[in-house]
């Protein structure tokens, strides 16, 4: 070691070796000095909170607009920046990736059975993308590219180009043409409805 402190018991607290790899034992803060996690960075003043136990390794607070920022410098293939999810299993099971080469940002998971959820207000699911690549709103097991699953009474499940019309609550899909109304009328499961 080039530098090493150690508790009264003699076990290491923090070590600096020759070869590059470093050990510190405890919390580190940068910007405080009552760390909330293993790496806890603070811009301005600190806050009154405990981070959750599930996301506590790393905490970033800031009492200004802050943020992480993942900035690719390389050329080509080299502009890409990624957040990986996994196991010890399985170390790539999920990503987000911007690839600034071909100007895309991904999002999703890479293994067979694994899907997509969104979820709003108190972490109820409002919308899962399958494995099959099939879509689903209000519905978890989708067997078509997009299937909804909702007990309407009086809203149309979509509503497209609306202005002030008012529908049948019977239909489920609505739409609004500027011509007279076509197909089986306002009761039907998808009809035109002139502006």
């Amino acid at each position: 070691s080039i530098f090493a402190v150690s508790d009264i018991s003699g076990v290491p607290i923090f070590d600096v070796n020759s070869s590059g790899v470093s050990y510190f034992d405890g919390k580190v803060g940068i910007g405080t000095t009552n760390p909330k996690s293993k790496l806890h960075v603070l811009d301005g003043a600190a806050g009154t909170y405990t981070p959750s136990s599930e996301s506590d390794t790393l905490v970033v607070e800031s009492a200004t607009p802050g943020g992480i920022s993942l900035i690719g410098t390389g050329a080509g293939g080299n502009a890409k920046q990624s957040i990986v999810f996994g196991t010890s299993s399985d170390p790539t099971m999920a990503n987000i990736v911007y690839d600034g080469n071909n100007s895309f940002l991904s999002i999703g998971t890479t293994t067979t059975s694994n899907y997509v959820r969104f979820t709003s207000g108190n972490s109820v699911e409002a919308m899962r993308i399958a494995a099959d690549g099939n879509v689903g709103i209000g519905n978890t097991s989708p067997d078509f590219k997009l299937h909804t699953n909702f007990n309407l009474s009086g809203t149309p499940l979509s509503y497209l180009n609306g202005t002030a019309n008012t529908f049948n609550g019977s239909a489920n899909i609505g739409v609004t043409h500027n011509s007279t109304a076509v197909g089986t009328g306002t009761t039907a499961g998808v009809y035109l409805a002139n502006n």
